[in-house]
């Protein structure tokens, strides 16, 4: 028996060892020749991580799935602009470089920070069946979150009804949502993490199959509304990696005995999403297979374009933008931050007005701020501080991530649907933080204010239920 624990503690290092000299390996070769071969290694690399995250802690790979479909999707388009892809965004054909593998270094730091605090908070946590409590109220933890989906819903729907829905008037998401959308219809769509986690968690307390397959039923005709909305690739997928992670989370013993059935799941929702994206990039089947495809590949190559453009034009070591820092502060005050995010040119605007052409500045001005490149999250932090201030910040953002997570697992272990609101919210923040890179949205006027609301309302419901707890015990003793 020892000998067989001292093999696979052998072979674990041994693994990371390995692991260690390819990267090493990798980064000085594209620092010596930039080649493609690096570029690919790179997003091997990364995946061979997320394998590894999946032996240490399979909850933490499902919770922090979002973030990392974001990193992998960048890796891969940068793949794709090391191969020469033009980033329509900025102007310029992409060429061999070490963008990927130092992007692939900073991602690791935060990601290898993320599992190391989420590992550290939850290797402890003892799961007691809340069952008792949750039979005391039903409608609570089983019922209310399918009535309100529901409502939710119907509302997108007749609201799709009078104003028309944009993915069947061929209208652009950006454009329907700043001329026609009512605020409770862009919270809806923009909440998806929320609501699926909402659901999610009320119906792993349904013992019932029938009762779990009308969630199941009521999260699809969600995300088809969705689609409907103009909602794509990226927004759909999030929802329902987030809607399967929270259910596999709860129960290890449901975890492994479902684990292929979720994968399924998952496929199927990939594929669906990524075909309705397709068929919206087509123009509704207007324009030819190939011509689709090469507009889908220029979307998809802005998810690396910042990067690629910062690191080749603007990477120093150490740097610290004292003005650009002291103007995302003051962001944090102000309702509707975005107005002065886009007066001031902070966030995902830094890199329009520095790195796009002159037509593409006019298109993004014409739009007011709405519309703005993503995923700059790691190359603003480059602007700002340089690489060894990103390091900071990558570590900093990952930790943040891992608390995030352990007060996601505290709710979902709760039982009560009702709890895993705000940290969600918060997660949901934190997720569009990495995408726009504008640190209002997790730390403005607004979001505090939510958070606060929430917050109250978590107090409300617990204390509800403490209160009619004491009064059953009181009347059974």
């Amino acid at each position: 028996m020892k000998l067989k624990v001292v093999d696979k503690l052998y072979s674990e290092k041994t693994r990371i060892l390995m692991f260690l000299v390819v990267f090493i390996i990798n980064t000085l070769s594209s620092f010596i020749f930039p080649n493609l071969i690096s570029s690919a290694l790179s997003t091997i690399l990364y995946i061979t991580l997320l394998v590894f995250i999946l032996r240490v802690s399979p909850i933490a790979l499902l919770i922090f799935s979002p973030i990392i479909f974001l990193h992998l999707s960048v890796l891969i388009s940068l793949n794709s602009i090391e191969s020469g892809a033009y980033m329509k965004e900025v102007g310029r054909f992409g060429h061999a470089s070490t963008a990927s593998s130092t992007y692939f270094l900073v991602v690791s730091l935060f990601l290898i920070a993320a599992l190391a605090i989420f590992h550290f908070t939850e290797k402890k946590r003892v799961y007691n069946s809340k069952q008792f409590i949750i039979n005391q109220y039903p409608f609570l933890f089983k019922r209310i979150a399918i009535v309100i989906i529901c409502f939710i819903i119907f509302y997108l729907f007749v609201k799709g009804l009078v104003s028309g829905f944009p993915l069947l008037d061929k209208t652009d998401r950006y454009a329907y949502r700043q001329e026609s959308a009512d605020k409770l219809t862009i919270y809806f769509l923009n909440l998806k993490l929320v609501l699926a986690a909402f659901l999610s968690l009320s119906k792993t307390n349904c013992v019932s199959r029938n009762y779990k397959l009308q969630y199941d039923v009521v999260f699809t005709l969600y995300i088809i509304v969705s689609f409907l909305f103009g909602d794509k690739f990226f927004s759909i997928i999030t929802g329902v990696l987030f809607y399967i992670g929270v259910q596999l989370s709860r129960d290890h013993d449901e975890r492994k005995k479902n684990m292929n059935k979720f994968f399924l799941y998952g496929v199927i929702a990939l594929l669906f999403a990524f075909l309705v994206t397709f068929f919206v990039y087509s123009n509704h089947g207007e324009i030819g297979f190939l011509d689709t495809l090469e507009l889908f590949g220029e979307r998809f190559s802005e998810q690396g374009q910042l990067w690629f453009v910062t690191y080749n034009d603007n990477s120093k070591w150490i740097d610290f933008d004292s003005d650009a820092v002291e103007k995302n502060i003051n962001s944090l005050f102000y309702i509707p931050a975005i107005d002065y995010v886009f007066d001031n040119h902070l966030g995902p605007f830094h890199f329009v007005y520095r790195y796009s052409p002159s037509e593409i500045v006019t298109a993004f001005e014409a739009n007011n701020g709405y519309v703005g490149p993503v995923m700059g999250f790691e190359a603003y932090g480059l602007e700002l501080f340089g690489f060894i201030g990103l390091f900071f910040v990558a570590i900093s953002a990952g930790g943040l991530m891992g608390l995030i997570g352990h007060f996601i697992m505290n709710a979902i272990s709760s039982s009560n649907p009702v709890n895993i609101i705000l940290p969600v919210y918060f997660f949901t923040q934190f997720y569009y933080l990495i995408v726009s890179e504008n640190i209002s949205l997790i730390l403005g006027l607004g979001p505090l204010k939510a958070y606060l609301a929430m917050y109250i309302l978590k107090l409300l419901v617990s204390s509800w239920i403490y209160r009619k707890d004491r009064v059953i015990l009181t009347k059974f003793n």
